[in-house]
């Protein structure tokens, strides 16, 4: 039972960490487009230059900590609030990006139509249509982060938020001893 659990989820990052590169940089143009839009006669702006204008994380400092203890299963489990509404979601280092299915989305305010699905990955239920978004913002414990990238899937794709490395990479963490401990 746990293994037709974690496979799903296993294809599923893989995927993601396949095909998450080129996707991140369609949609970080299309974001920036969206927020930013142009005169015609202005250049494109390249997606490092849009990277490195990354913002800054939303806590100041370095002092906010949260651990959480190894599950049964040797997984990390815990309560995460992503846009203000908790959820359980299991911490995936393998994962580009956090993930969550499209009913979650809309219980965050992600207002996401059919032509947002443009992204095709390979699950453990065969290929799935995924879409790009951004969350406000993304909290364990005391630490917050604003402006994280997100993979929606179809329902059926994904039962488990994820919490990937486009949360975990703007954060100190460390596994020890059945522990994973948050700084940031």
């Amino acid at each position: 039972m746990l293994f037709r659990m974690i496979l799903p989820i296993a294809v599923l990052a893989l995927a993601i960490a396949y095909a998450g590169p080129q996707i991140i940089e369609q949609q970080l143009d299309r974001i920036a487009s969206e927020k930013n839009p142009r005169p015609s006669n202005e250049s494109v702006a390249s997606v490092s230059s849009i990277e490195t204008a990354s913002p800054k994380p939303v806590l100041d400092g370095w002092d906010r900590r949260h651990v959480m203890t190894e599950d049964a299963s040797g997984h990390f489990r815990g309560t995460f609030v992503l846009n203000g509404k908790s959820f359980q979601a299991m911490v995936d280092t393998g994962a580009t990006h956090v993930a969550i299915n499209q009913s979650m989305a809309r219980q965050i305010g992600l207002h996401l139509i059919p032509a947002d699905f443009t992204h095709e990955v390979q699950t453990a239920n065969g290929p799935a249509r995924v879409a790009i978004s951004e969350l406000h913002s993304v909290q364990i414990g005391p630490i917050r982060r604003e402006n994280v990238s997100v993979i929606v899937t179809p329902d059926e794709a994904l039962s488990t938020p994820l919490i990937g490395m486009s949360f975990l990479k703007q954060l100190k963490f460390e596994i020890a001893k059945g522990r994973l401990s948050f700084q940031g």
